[in-house]
C-alpha cells in the first residue's frame, strides 16, 4: 500500500451513503448532492477549498508510488552488485526498504546500540 494525501470527507455524507449502500451511492457523490455540486464526481476541490481536486490528488499518489518503486529497486540493485559497492543487509525482506537502507548504514558505520 502507498500512503498518499488523503481529504477526509463529512461523517454525515459517509453515513448517507453507507444508508444507501456504497453500491448505489459513494460518500463523495453525497457530499457533492448535498453542497450542490453540479461536478458530482469530483467534490474534492470543493472539500479542499479549490486547492487539488480528484485527478490532481490521484496523480500525485501515482507519481509517489511510481518514485518509491523506482528508489526500491535501486536498493536492490546496490544489494545484488559485487565487491565492495554491494550493499548487505541482514533485515528481513519484511521490514521495508527504510528499515533495511538504515540498518545497512548504521552497520556499516559502526553504530552501537
Amino acid at each position: 500500500a502507498v500512503p498518499s494525501c488523503g481529504v477526509e470527507l463529512p461523517a454525515v455524507d459517509v453515513a448517507t451513503a453507507r444508508e444507501q449502500g456504497f453500491a448505489k451511492q459513494t460518500a463523495g457523490a453525497a457530499v457533492s448532492e448535498r453542497v450542490g455540486l453540479l461536478e458530482g464526481r469530483d467534490p474534492h476541490s470543493w472539500l479542499t477549498a479549490g486547492r487539488r481536486g480528484r485527478d490532481a490528488l490521484l496523480a500525485e499518489a501515482v507519481a509517489v508510488a511510481l518514485g518509491q518503486v523506482e528508489r526500491a529497486g535501486r536498493i536492490r540493485q546496490l544489494q545484488q552488485a559485487p565487491g565492495p559497492a554491494a550493499v548487505k543487509t541482514n533485515l528481513p525482506e519484511t521490514k521495508g526498504m527504510r528499515a533495511r537502507l538504515f540498518g545497512s548504514v548504521a552497520s556499516g558505520l559502526g553504530a552501537h546500540t
